[in-house]
């Protein structure tokens, strides 16, 4: 057993990410992602995982782990010893019992300056274990005062020290009610990310909630089951893929500044994976491909299917029946409203058709195909004109692997730079907006220094980002 995990490990020479969990929320969502990156594929690389040193040890998640309160950070490692396959590395955690109070204010104005020597240390340290480093992807919740607002402060840090870094931020958009002051928190924070990292993607726990009802049957989903069914998301463009050297991708390929390579693939994961491909680098892609513009960093991911197809299935797998259905994801999001977790989970759209048609425009797509045939795969159905602005050059980037994802026979996912968010960050600002006014619960922010100007110059910049997403 030992001997198989440190091949996987060793296979591939890989740049190195380091995931920041920061919160409550962070880092059990970060177990859940380490989970998925190492289980859902036997060809994982090292990015997000460091060779052992010696033969008794297992590999160690690139991973810092931060929060006010020691109980979670203590918990999450210890279900990582558990597992008895990876582990979160021994002094690569930084917590406190202070506390943050659900206070965004507290978490950036005074949590963050008290811990930002001792977080840049753990920080530096983890990167410079790195062969070559490509940059961060941060675990954090939105809700609350520690994943919201110190994981605002410490990315705008981070973004100072590591100017040429690329950084993806995870953001668990909270259920309705979690926290009193949750929509305050919700805009401050991305007012701030927008500014600092190349990519936010915004994940709904309602979403989440509705998936686990609808397509996996469990009637009273823990946050555990949310968290697996987001981390199978977000490894699923993560781990391993390759773009196809094909004419219709010459121009993406150009235009990226990439030439294609031969890539060193695991026999028994990909037997028919063309040899002549790049390889999907998620984070400097990102900068290259999906939030190539200034003023477009919101992203969304959706995926199919979400129950298992069995390995055993002979059937001719049906990818345009899952492509099709990604297609009508980014149809039943209309912007001018909240959108129902419902719609997005089978239901029927609307009759007006083409009135969703004039909404989710997407400034660029990367599209993930696993399993077999999907190089052959007709994409046609998301390169339709109609999705994306006339001034959105090679907008598609398809990318495949013909090994399975864990249990499933076959896999798609469909990471958007899109007009989706555009719903519930109005519906955010619109709440926080209203509570401004009534001056509710200001004076908990006052206390650790934020100003009315403060709440003000975050209203505009949401309203900004609204703003440059609705004349997609």
């Amino acid at each position: 057993m030992r001997d198989c995990v440190r091949a996987r490990v060793r296979e591939r020479e890989r740049m190195g990410v380091v995931v920041l969990q920061v919160g409550q929320g962070g880092n059990q969502f970060g177990l859940s992602l380490f989970d998925a990156l190492f289980s859902l594929t036997s060809s994982l690389a090292n990015e997000f995982f460091r060779e052992p040193r010696r033969s008794a040890d297992l590999p160690r998640a690139r991973a810092v782990l931060i929060d006010s309160e020691p109980k979670v950070v203590a918990a999450v490692k210890r279900r990582s010893r558990a597992m008895g396959y990876w582990r979160y590395g021994p002094y690569s955690s930084y917590t406190e019992d202070s506390g943050s109070g659900n206070n965004w204010a507290k978490g950036f104005c005074r949590l963050g300056p008290s811990w930002q020597d001792a977080l840049s240390d753990l920080v530096r340290r983890e990167v410079e274990m790195c062969d070559i480093f490509d940059g961060f992807i941060t675990s954090q919740s939105l809700a609350g005062g520690t994943g919201a607002g110190i994981g605002s402060y410490l990315l705008e840090v981070l973004k100072d020290e590591y100017p040429s870094c690329n950084t993806l931020s995870h953001c668990i958009w909270p259920l309705e009610g979690e926290c009193t002051v949750q929509y305050y928190n919700v805009v401050l924070s991305i007012a701030h990310l927008c500014d600092v990292v190349d990519g936010l993607l915004l994940v709904k726990n309602e979403t989440l909630m509705s998936t686990c009802k609808k397509a996996l049957g469990i009637q009273r989903p823990s946050f555990d089951d949310m968290n697996t069914v987001g981390a199978r998301a977000l490894a699923s463009v993560l781990v391993p893929a390759y773009y196809q050297t094909k004419p219709k991708l010459t121009g993406l390929l150009k235009s990226s500044g990439k030439a294609a390579t031969t890539c060193k693939v695991k026999s028994s994961d990909c037997q028919s994976q063309m040899m002549s491909s790049t390889q999907v680098r998620i984070l400097s892609d990102l900068v290259t491909g999906l939030c190539s513009h200034p003023k477009y960093r919101m992203l969304a991911l959706r995926n199919t299917p979400q129950v298992p197809t069995g390995l055993d299935n002979s059937t001719t797998h049906p990818w345009k029946s899952h492509l099709k259905q990604l297609k009508q994801m980014l149809y039943m999001e209309p912007s001018w409203a909240m959108e129902s977790t419902s719609s997005v989970h089978g239901h029927k759209c609307t009759s007006d058709y083409s009135a969703f048609r004039k909404i989710d425009r997407c400034v660029a797509n990367l599209l993930v195909l696993r399993g077999k045939g999907s190089s052959d795969a007709d994409v046609s159905l998301l390169e339709d004109k109609a999705l994306y602005p006339v001034w959105s050059k090679d907008p598609l980037m398809v990318a495949t692997n013909t090994a399975p994802l864990g249990d499933f026979h076959i896999f798609a996912s469909l990471l958007s730079n899109c007009s989706s968010a555009i719903a519930p960050a109005a519906h955010a600002l619109s709440r926080a907006r209203a509570m401004h006014a009534s001056k509710a619960y200001l004076y908990q922010y006052a206390k650790h220094g934020l100003s009315m100007d403060d709440f003000d110059t975050s209203f505009e910049a949401i309203e900004a980002v609204l703003e440059q997403y609705r004349e997609l």
